[in-house]
């Protein structure tokens, strides 16, 4: 059914059919139940454009990227399993990872296109305030939730049994796949330091965002 659905053009890209998919999965939502995970969200934002574009008052700045971690906003993908008590992921529940809240990425964009003090390409790592293990979240939910959270480990081919029951194409399933395996041993471009680490920690974000969708 859901092929009837899909743009079938020559000019059709994978990210094209993956959208397709996503809208059309908003528009079934209230007859079917599914959930999916994303995984580091934007990898990297990189304002283009020419020099007269990005430049501040005064400055010379023509463009500047933010290389992140694990979002918290993944989490709200999740709220079905997280009302359950449980937290699904395929990444090694013992490897410490940077997890970060999406807004501080675009405090940190927005102070350095602020900035005089640089120019040309600049890459900002933003690493949130610690690295944490899924493990670590577990636990960091379950105190700031109100509630018991224990981890569901799936594997990958988990994970494409349920992309591809969600619809994704073989294309966006694989790469969904392929960005949680690569991710697994990722050394981060820069290491972290006092400018990478960023304010929000997850246990107040949890209480402040999720907590309230889940009904305390």
């Amino acid at each position: 059914m859901a092929d009837l659905f899909q743009p079938a053009f020559s000019t059709t890209t994978p990210t094209d059919a993956t959208a397709a998919l996503v809208a059309l999965m908003d528009a079934v939502s209230p007859y079917y139940r599914f959930r999916w995970q994303t995984l580091c969200g934007i990898p990297r934002i990189r304002l283009e454009g020419t020099d007269r574009d990005w430049r501040p008052p005064g400055g010379t700045g023509a463009g500047a990227g933010g290389v992140c971690a694990y979002f918290f906003t993944n989490l709200l993908f999740d709220v079905e399993g997280l009302s359950q008590g449980i937290l699904t992921t395929a990444f090694d529940p013992d490897h410490p990872m940077p997890w970060v809240d999406p807004r501080d990425i675009g405090d940190v964009v927005a102070a350095r296109l602020l900035s005089d003090t640089w120019q040309g390409r600049l890459v900002q790592a933003v690493h949130g305030p610690e690295d944490l293990t899924f493990h670590q979240v577990a636990q960091t939910l379950t105190e700031a939730l109100g509630r018991p959270v224990r981890l569901d480990l799936v594997s990958d081919d988990g994970v494409r049994d349920a992309l591809r029951a969600a619809g994704l194409p073989p294309s966006a399933v694989e790469g969904i796949v392929g960005m949680t395996a690569g991710s697994r041993d990722l050394v981060p471009e820069q290491a972290r330091d006092l400018l990478t680490t960023t304010p929000t920690r997850l246990s107040g974000w949890a209480h402040a965002h999720l907590r309230p969708l889940l009904g305390r």
